[in-house]
């Protein structure tokens, strides 16, 4: 990432304007200040690797769930998601 910080009011001023559009556009998130792609975090790798993992079981009752989730992170942050 490329280190720039901003206060939550901040953001939530920006976000509604841009980040959306972003993800509308297919665009992954960017920093406001330096449009530098922002990359998942910690927790969200690690939630998708266990719905990745839950999915593999397609009997599943929540597999259609985990497999929406994962595509939408998919769209947002790429496929190359894991490696980051």
């Amino acid at each position: 990432p490329c280190g720039h910080s901003f206060c939550a009011d901040c953001l939530s001023g920006w976000k509604p304007k841009h980040a959306f559009r972003q993800a509308e556009e297919g665009q992954r998130r960017r920093c406001p200040l330096c449009r530098g792609a922002i990359p998942p975090s910690q927790e969200q790798i690690s939630e998708m690797r266990l719905r990745t993992q839950l999915m593999e079981d397609t009997s599943n009752p929540n597999y259609k769930e985990h497999a929406r989730k994962v595509k939408q992170f998919e769209e947002e942050y790429g496929e190359d998601w894991d490696g980051t």
